[in-house]
């Protein structure tokens, strides 16, 4: 039987979130997502504008975009993958728990602050989240193999304003001009949601 009050983390995503709110106290932005690609939008309307746009849906020709719904999600900083805004954590939690312990062992990144107990994982970067969040005293359950996917990958972008700039003269033209805008390269565009997930809110019933 789980225990009361565990979060199940099972994404990066997921996990970003939840150092955003408990260790950096980070005020996410806001962004708009489609429901079947997961991308996100700086306004609804440019959102519902594209998922309405016959070009736009050339990216996933398999789905039923009348019934694709927009939501508003929060993004925050990519604390696994982004070298930079880990520090961030490790100033933060160091500064509330005290300095950072970190060690490899058997091919596994442990890290602890101060005297808490120690996270291991399969990169520093996810391994410092996991121990701010358990400086915290959080209780969580991680999928280190859904982590681990995201976590050692470059970071996407998320955004899709640059729609706007698309020259759509045909689907082909315009999804090579789609991805360069996401990504600075025309090799194929990923999706990614940055939303703080419903597990990331809720304990485990």
């Amino acid at each position: 039987m789980n225990e009361p009050n565990r979060i199940r983390i099972a994404s990066v995503a997921e996990l970003d979130a939840l150092v955003g709110v408990h260790v950096t106290d980070e005020t996410p932005e806001l962004m708009w997502e489609d429901s079947h690609g997961h991308f996100q939008f700086e306004t609804e309307a440019e959102a519902l504008i594209a998922i309405a746009d016959p070009y736009y849906q050339q990216f996933l020709p398999d789905v039923d975009w009348t019934k694709t719904v927009v939501r508003q999600v929060k993004i925050f900083r990519l604390y696994c993958s982004d070298p930079t805004a880990i520090w961030i954590v490790v100033d933060k939690a160091s500064s509330a728990h005290g300095p950072l312990l970190m060690w490899r062992e058997q091919g596994r990144w442990h890290a602890a602050f101060g005297s808490n107990a120690d996270a291991e994982a399969r990169t520093p970067n996810v391994a410092i989240c996991l121990a701010a969040l358990t400086a915290c005293k959080l209780k969580f359950d991680v999928n280190h193999a859904a982590l681990i996917h995201r976590s050692i990958n470059s970071p996407p972008c998320r955004r899709l304003a640059c729609l706007r700039r698309i020259d759509a003269t045909s689907p082909q033209r315009a999804a090579c001009q789609f991805r360069q805008c996401r990504t600075g390269s025309t090799s194929p565009a990923r999706r990614v949601s940055g939303a703080i997930p419903q597990s990331a809110q809720s304990p485990l019933p």
